[in-house]
This record gives structure tokens, sequence and C-alpha cells, in this order.
């Protein structure tokens, strides 16, 4: 079925990668959507497995009426976008984009037993409906914050603003920058963002519980707004997460959009 016809004019195109005129496609789908610009393709896959392909386009006569993307966490669970043109809904779109990205990710070993979770914004009851009606049941809601402080730190900021003995220590992959702190050669937090054509994500924020209330997170928070290349910064949290929440909102984040996930 991949890349064939399935039926008068329909076409589903599956690809490792997007190119920048396919993008743009799913970006215009999803705007008319009303749905958020975080939602949209990054074109590329970061995820650690680059040789599986992650993009599915449901086309009709030309025109994008579906689309699904999915992302490995690296532990147990695959996330999915996938929304449909309201013009072409009831037509078994989502069916047979989902049909095919399990029959992408399950003959992957690390992947055979990890948990579907579907991202939906809560404006989105069709889809809500639809994922019911597959069994799906929701699981958690989580946060878009976009980071804009006041007086944002440099990205050379100075040790003093750490307690005596935690050094920083700055890491490049390709699109993802890191920075770890460390104390006594043993690394006690760090943060890492990724960098997209439009906007950048902050994620994987983490400080050791023991070495909590000391400013850690902020300073990593500060450090990294100031690597954004002057591009939208936006993290993800977990609803449940509230001492993380109360210090997003001092650093001056405000929320963008509310994620609900749905487990299958």
């Amino acid at each position: 079925m991949r890349g064939e016809a399935r039926g008068s004019g329909k076409t589903l195109v599956v690809r490792k990668r997007l190119s920048a005129k396919r993008a743009e496609e799913v970006r215009a789908l999803a705007a008319a959507l009303g749905r958020g610009g975080t939602l949209a393709p990054s074109m590329k896959v970061e995820d650690g497995l680059p040789f599986l392909p992650h993009f599915f386009l449901g086309y009709e006569a030309g025109l994008l009426a579906a689309y699904a993307e999915w992302f490995y966490d690296g532990k147990r669970s695959v996330e999915i976008v996938l929304f449909v043109h309201p013009t072409y809904r009831r037509q078994g779109w989502m069916r047979a984009l989902l049909a095919e990205l399990r029959g992408t990710i399950a003959p992957v070993p690390e992947l055979a037993s990890a948990r579907l979770l579907f991202v939906c914004e809560p404006e989105d009851k069709t889809l809500r409906v639809a994922l019911r009606h597959m069994g799906a049941r929701r699981l958690r809601s989580d946060y878009v914050l976009e980071l804009h402080p006041a007086e944002p730190q440099s990205p050379t900021a100075s040790r003093k603003e750490l307690p005596e003995g935690v050094l920083p220590v700055w890491r490049r992959e390709g699109s993802v920058t890191e920075l770890a702190l460390y104390r006594a050669e043993a690394e006690i937090a760090h943060a890492r963002l990724f960098l997209e054509e439009r906007q950048t994500f902050l994620f994987d924020v983490w400080v050791a519980p023991a070495q909590r209330r000391q400013g850690l997170g902020r300073y990593l928070v500060n450090a990294l707004w100031a690597r954004r290349e002057d591009r939208p910064l936006l993290l993800h949290v977990d609803g449940g997460r509230r001492a993380a929440l109360a210090l997003y909102r001092s650093l001056g984040c405000s929320v963008r959009e509310r994620r609900d996930y749905f487990v299958l």
C-alpha cells in the first residue's frame, strides 16, 4: 500500500524525512485545522531511528488530506501526531495511516513493546471521539510553554551564578545543544536544546534530587535561552509537575497550548 493508490485519486506517501515542499503542505494543513505550530513537522528525524519512515501523508486528488508522524522517546513510548482535514474525515484515513505506522514499527525490537501515545489538542473533539472508538484512553495532559524571560542570561554566564564547586559543560551534536553541570566530576544536572527550522525546544531538563533548590534549573533554562538563535523557545511540561510549572512561570513562561495524551 505504501506509495500506491488507495482508490480513485487516493495515495499514501511514506517518507524517512520531508522535503521542504511537503513540510509546508503539512504546516498549511495544521494551520487550516487551527493546530498549534508546535505540531508542525521537523522534516528530519532526531530519535536515533533515522532508518525508519517517520512521516505518513495521505493525498486525495493531489491535495494533502491526512498526516501522521511518530517519535520514539528512547524509553517506552511512541508519540504520534495524527490529523485529517474535515473534508476527508470518515473515509478511513485515520485507520489507514495508523495501520501503516504500526506496520513500520512492529518489526523493530525496541519498539515492539512500546506503548502508542496519541497527541490530541483539547479542541480536537473529532480526534478524541475517533481515539475512544479505537479503544484509546486518556493518560495525561501536558502543557507547551513559551519562554520569554525579561532578563535573559548570556550563554557565557559567569560561574558565580552557580553554587561553589559547580562547573558547566557544553556539548553540541547536530541540532542538539546540551548543557550539563558537574560537581566533583559527577553530573548533577543537565538540559538540552533542539533547534528546528522555525523554533527551538527545551527538553530533558533534569536536576538530581539531592541538588535541587539551589538555582540549578533556573541557570540551565536561562543559559540555553541565550542559544536559541532568535527563535521562539518552547518546552513541554507534564501537567502533574507543579514545581516545574511554578519554576517556568517564574522565569517568564506562558501557556501556549495544552496537549492531552491518549494511550492505545
